[in-house]
């Protein structure tokens, strides 16, 4: 489990990491423009706390991941900085473990054990962070949104927002979910067109999606996507959920204290890496 769990988990960290770009401004505006906005500024997160949710559902069967805690990306030459748990859901069995990172060294906590990451595991995360187009940058939410409405929103982690709904386009949903498991998994993220593409159009039963974006920065807060499909979901996206035959998703991401500094203590009882 530690290797398989080790191995997910910094694939997993680098959805945190969103690149850089964007102004940040925001407030006022259509709908249209308040979300293209926020699916611009995603590229202008640089640090949080961060909750990311994304299981299928099938007959009681979870499958999928959670991702929760603060980062910060990392500056020229280090690490991020970082405290977050990564969840891996299979059914009613759950492997979790945690990536704890100063900026200068890295650890990780696997069943209550820490140990000190030697520099060959972690150096994809030194530097500038991710490539362009990796990340939440694969959330092209903006796509995913059709005749979109905008009105009053909760306040999340204290700040104000506005809430955008919408109808759904699940091709390109699907898509970009393709392209973030395969993150996960390193593979390669395949794409559903044609045929694949009129099927899960027809397969989807029920949607609803929801954005909170912050009212002053168009930052996003939080992500909401729930949707029922039924038998008919195209054999590429059936394989990459575990063969599930209906289902239903849920993709929940949560954002608080964006750009907000982070720190983050070095454990005091690491052990050396195993094998090292």
């Amino acid at each position: 489990m530690r290797t398989s769990a080790l191995a997910a988990l910094l694939a997993a960290l680098a959805l945190a990491a969103a690149g850089c770009g964007g102004d940040g401004a925001g407030g006022g505006g259509s709908a249209t423009d308040a979300l293209a906005e926020t699916a611009e500024n995603l590229g202008a997160i640089e640090s949080g706390d961060l909750s990311l949710r994304l299981v299928v559902s099938s007959d009681g069967k979870d499958v999928g991941f959670e991702l929760t805690g603060p980062f910060a990306l990392a500056e020229e030459g280090k690490l991020p900085v970082a405290e977050v748990e990564y969840t891996q859901i299979a059914g009613s069995e759950e492997q979790a473990a945690t990536f704890i990172s100063t900026g200068e060294k890295a650890f990780v906590e696997i069943e209550g054990e820490v140990y000190e990451l030697p520099d060959e595991q972690v150096e994809g995360l030194r530097g500038a962070g991710v490539a362009d187009g990796a990340g939440l940058g694969v959330l092209e939410i903006d796509d995913w949104l059709v005749e979109p409405e905008l009105s009053g929103g909760d306040d999340v982690g204290g700040d104000s927002t506005d809430r955008i709904t919408a109808g759904l386009d699940p091709v390109a949903l699907a898509n970009d979910l393709l392209a973030l498991i395969a993150q996960l998994g390193g593979g390669s993220p395949g794409s559903l067109e044609g045929r694949s593409a009129e099927q899960l159009e027809s397969a989807v039963e029920s949607a609803n999606i929801e954005v909170l974006t912050g009212k002053d920065d168009r930052i996003l807060r939080r992500l909401v996507v729930e949707a029922d499909l039924n038998a008919e979901v195209p054999e590429e996206l059936r394989e990459r959920l575990s063969g599930l035959p209906g289902a239903t998703f849920e993709l929940r991401l949560e954002l608080q204290s964006p750009n907000e500094p982070v720190e983050v203590d070095e454990p005091t009882d690491a052990q050396p890496f195993p094998g090292r």
